[in-house]
């Protein structure tokens, strides 16, 4: 086992560490820190107390500081773990460009020398490398003003400016450094002055929660305190974001959730952050924060919530960075109560049965769709659709919706559509207010069962065109929940202004609601 810092060595290493008792990969680190005429290194193994979690946690609240205003970073890319060390046997031809003489009359190229180059080696060769594979490991390169990377066949370097290598020493060409993952925490210093802050927060948070979900953990119950050190530094650059809660930030909270789950993901066993933080999944998520949508000038933002935010009321650890120990988000919202219908599998025999979604429809029109040759299955599938019964239509509309994990939704006697956002489809040509909805966005809730009037998240659903947001809003109008029965509290009504654009054609529809039941739940 490598040699670690703890409270029985710490007196013996602080008088003296030898270097011959360290692994492979901190040798080798030392010798490039003495060549760089740099005197102190950070290890975490030798610089935190392993075995004391009060200085593991005192120490993790400043990482942020460490590697922020550290000179170099340097990273072991390609190694696995700390007996590995930096250098690798190679080829001589690794670093040496290759040149192709193109000459006259080459039938699909001009006449010339070209270089050529593997536009996915910076992706393989660092990005995707062992190292970068821990999360852990996110913040430390994304906070580093410099990063020297030491990877399979070359040294790869970056720092604010630029990405180099040994085959590209003066900068590797714009369309060979496709990797985005490290420009996030770099750009923060250089937003466009045309771009929001808030816009800005939204799209590095996005970008980095997107990479981090991937990565692997050796504890989940680290998933909060591993990218602590990167919320502290944007909470720092961005003080109007609000208060920072289980990887949301406070002041945008709308427009973080909508994020949805991959198939492997699924829902921590250890309570550690609410069901509306994507910090309560393990395992890759899409983040879908609202960013894209918002304007990069003066102009109005793209999309609008029917939804406010009364209180966020939340229980922290002793670091407000780390696992929370209960958060409540309180909200003014329309509600959808929706009902369930299995899903339908074929039973011919010439094929294999292929499964169709969930089906979840709106009630009280909700009708099991029957067909001869099929049967009914369990609902396992992550997929559904929400299926629309608007009189004004002969056949029910449907759109696609996924459940956040694996798990039996028949359990469920209600399922609710909270919508979200509505996204304008921007067109210059009918100036800030443009006449079609492109999209709403919104989750699924259930009741939790312990309190009236509390849900926990469950899944996420879109609306797309017109058309179908059309039949939604009819659907959502024209349901009014009785408070005694489904124990929500009605708190007051918006208008159809307060849900899409002013000059939206739908408006002008007799059918169209114009007024929406708004109730006040909480989410846990």
């Amino acid at each position: 086992m490598a040699i670690q810092l703890t409270r029985q060595n710490i007196s013996a290493l602080k008088r003296r560490i030898s270097v011959n008792e360290l692994p492979q990969t901190f040798r080798d680190m030392i010798l490039i820190s003495r060549s760089l005429q740099i005197q102190y290194i950070w290890i975490d193994s030798l610089c935190i107390v392993q075995d004391d979690k009060e200085d593991w946690k005192t120490e993790a609240a400043k990482m942020w500081q460490v590697y922020s205003n550290a000179y170099v970073n340097i990273a072991a890319t390609s190694s696995s773990n700390s007996s590995q060390g930096l250098f690798r046997q190679r080829g001589t031809l690794t670093t040496h460009p290759c040149i192709a003489d193109v000459r006259e009359g080459h039938p699909f190229m001009p006449a010339g020398k070209y270089h050529c180059y593997d536009d996915a080696e910076w992706a393989n060769q660092v990005s995707r490398a062992p190292l970068n594979k821990r999360a852990w490991v996110q913040q430390e390169w994304l906070l580093s003003d410099r990063v020297i990377h030491f990877a399979r066949d070359q040294v790869f370097w970056e720092c604010q400016r630029m990405k180099a290598s040994e085959r590209f020493p003066k900068g590797i060409p714009s369309r060979y450094d496709t990797d985005v993952t490290k420009l996030p925490l770099r750009s923060v210093n250089d937003g466009s002055d045309n771009e929001t802050p808030k816009r800005r927060l939204l799209e590095l948070w996005s970008s980095i929660v997107g990479e981090y979900s991937t990565r692997a953990l050796s504890h989940i119950s680290d998933k909060l305190i591993a990218v602590s050190a990167m919320a502290r530094t944007l909470s720092h650059k961005y003080p109007d974001a609000g208060i920072y809660v289980a990887g949301m930030w406070g002041s945008y909270i709308i427009d973080q959730l909508s994020w949805s789950t991959s198939l492997s993901a699924h829902r921590t066993l250890h309570y550690r952050a609410p069901s509306w933080s994507w910090a309560s999944m393990d395992g890759p998520i899409e983040p879908n924060f609202n960013w894209r949508h918002m304007s990069r000038t003066s102009r109005p933002q793209r999309s609008r919530s029917p939804v406010s935010v009364l209180d966020m009321h939340t229980v922290f650890q002793d670091d407000p960075y780390d696992s929370v120990k209960a958060s409540t988000l309180t909200v003014e919202t329309p509600l959808l109560k929706v009902g369930i219908v299995p899903g339908k599998v074929a039973t011919d025999k010439t094929s294999n049965p292929e499964p169709l979604p969930i089906q979840v429809t709106v009630e009280p029109e909700a009708k099991t769709l029957s067909h001869s040759g099929e049967r009914e299955l369990p609902f396992t599938d992550r997929e559904f659709f929400l299926r629309f019964n608007t009189c004004e239509v002969k056949e029910p509309y449907e759109t696609r919706g996924r459940l956040d994990d694996d798990r039996d939704i028949s359990e469920s006697p209600e399922l609710y559509f909270m919508p979200l956002l509505t996204f304008n489809l921007f067109d210059r040509r009918y100036g800030d207010e443009p006449p079609e909805v492109d999209e709403m966005i919104g989750i699924m809730l259930e009741p939790t069962g312990t309190e009236n009037g509390q849900y926990k998240r469950c899944g996420t659903c879109r609306l797309q065109r017109d058309q179908m947001i059309t039949l939604f809003l009819c659907d959502l109008g024209n349901q009014h929940l009785v408070e005694a029965r489904y124990k929500v509290r009605k708190i007051d009504a918006i208008g159809l202004d307060d849900i899409v654009p002013e000059n939206w054609f739908g408006k002008d529809l007799d059918f169209v609601p114009k007024s929406f039941d708004r109730y006040v739940i909480c989410i846990v």
